[in-house]
């Protein structure tokens, strides 16, 4: 660091003369910082556009897949009898349901004991079967100083550890009050149905068994069984979940509303996309007229109103409700974004589900689907490496790691050139200074001399 004399001599205020010089010298500089600044935001544009392609992508991806055509709702007749849902794979159809008996679940309660007593004091093992297959749990604590209520509670909490470490003892315990002032146990199994428990002691505890039984149900009149209310397995991606005693109808169909959700999530994306090139490509902004985004708006478009002639019922995405600007007449008003009706939508995919599906992938190579062209042609330009927007992407990269290098590089030109300057005026005031001490001598000579 050099030593600094601000104008001890001239008056000067180098400092502020040298910050001023410096401005000047920063100029090309802050022209780099400047450059670098506009890169970066086009940068950004450019990164936010390749992630709403693939968000884009994903949406007509989604569309090529039948399943998603073929979406199904349950509606209920009587949802206290009853609680249904479908999945996919359910036929379409009307399903009569009859609930004969509900599932219960098997019980085991002990004879009820003094609360406040000490009768079961002595106990030192329970034995607990289920089917004959019995388990053992010593109790190893001392009761004597218990109360019943205690105690009975200390056997609940075994039972239920026992439980967690051994997953086939199918009961869970606690403590009932089944008299005024007395307590008793109660094994409840895990699963429904005539499972038999049987509860054995080296103290007398008593009780009975009370067997649970299957659910009984009739589906269009055929009969069946389950072990539990939550049925799963009865028919093909049919669940039903029984309430009560009674009769319910359920109607399965194709869920208009559920597939209109899958469109319009293309939707969504595709004026997502468009949005964000229009804001950013128009007259004043920052990437006004840029050649890739106009190209790649105009390819939207195209592939968007283009004809799917190996369809069915449909050639054009207008035909089933889906168009470009509808009923815009003006330049002004048009946005290039997708107008959804989604109304007509649902009634052509209920009058036409297969003619729907073909006009968005129709599996012809030569006659491609919307979809299928959304998903190829977003494919060049959404993959990593060689794509289209992540060429222009490694080219701004390229381009601000270069000004960076000669940012560095200038940075360190400009502080030696104002440590050179700061040299040059520090080395002008000490000239001064002595200068100036040499004048103050030969006055004083000349005065002495004047003096004689």
């Amino acid at each position: 660091m050099s030593f600094s004399l601000s104008g001890i001599a001239s008056g000067l205020d180098t400092n502020t003369i040298i910050s001023q010089l410096m401005q000047i010298e920063r100029i090309p500089y802050n022209k780099l910082e400047s450059k670098k600044k506009t890169y970066d935001a086009q940068l950004s544009v450019f990164r936010t556009i390749n992630t709403k392609l693939a968000a884009l992508r994903t949406a007509a991806e989604d569309l090529r897949l039948q399943a998603n055509f073929s979406l199904r709702s349950a509606s209920i007749s009587d949802e206290t009898v009853l609680k249904s849902a479908a999945s996919d794979a359910v036929q379409e159809g009307v399903y009569v349901v009859q609930v004969e008996k509900l599932a219960t679940y098997s019980t085991f309660v002990t004879d009820g004991v003094d609360a406040s007593g000490n009768s079961l004091a002595g106990l030192t093992e329970i034995t607990i079967g289920l089917n004959g297959n019995e388990t053992t749990i010593n109790i190893d604590e001392d009761l004597s100083g218990k109360t019943n209520d205690e105690i009975l509670a200390l056997i609940a909490k075994k039972i239920n550890k026992k439980i967690n470490e051994n997953k086939d003892l199918g009961v869970r315990a606690t403590v009932i009050q089944n008299e005024p002032g007395k307590k008793a146990l109660m094994l409840t199994a895990k699963e429904a149905g005539g499972i038999e428990i049987t509860l054995d002691a080296d103290v007398s505890l008593g009780g009975k068994n009370k067997l649970g039984q299957n659910a009984v149900f009739y589906i269009n009149g055929i009969e069946f069984q389950s072990s539990s209310n939550e049925v799963r397995d009865v028919i093909n991606g049919l669940s039903l979940t029984l309430l009560k005693e009674g009769t319910s109808t359920i109607t399965v169909s194709r869920d208009a509303d559920k597939v209109a959700e899958k469109v319009e999530a293309f939707v969504k994306a595709y004026n997502d996309v468009i949005q964000t090139i229009r804001e950013n490509t128009a007259q004043g902004k920052l990437l006004q007229g840029d050649s890739t985004l106009r190209t790649l708006q105009n390819t939207l478009f195209s592939e968007f109103n283009a004809k799917v002639a190996g369809a069915e019922a449909f050639e054009f995405l207008s035909q089933i409700g889906l168009s470009i600007d509808e009923g815009k007449t003006s330049a002004e008003t048009m946005t290039g974004q997708i107008v959804f009706n989604k109304e007509k939508f649902k009634e052509a995919l209920l009058n036409d589900p297969e003619g729907v599906f073909r006009l968005f992938s129709n599996h012809d190579s030569q006659n491609p689907g919307i979809a299928d062209r959304f998903t190829e042609t977003l494919r060049y330009w959404t993959r990593s490496g060689n794509g289209i927007l992540a060429a222009r992407i490694q080219g701004y990269n390229a381009e601000i790691s270069f000004i960076n290098k000669q940012m560095e590089d200038m940075e360190i030109r400009l502080a030696m050139k104002e440590e050179q300057l700061k040299k040059q005026f520090t080395a002008m005031e000490t000239m001064l200074i002595q200068l100036q001490n040499e004048q103050a001598w030969l006055n004083s000579q000349l005065a002495a001399f004047l003096v004689r």
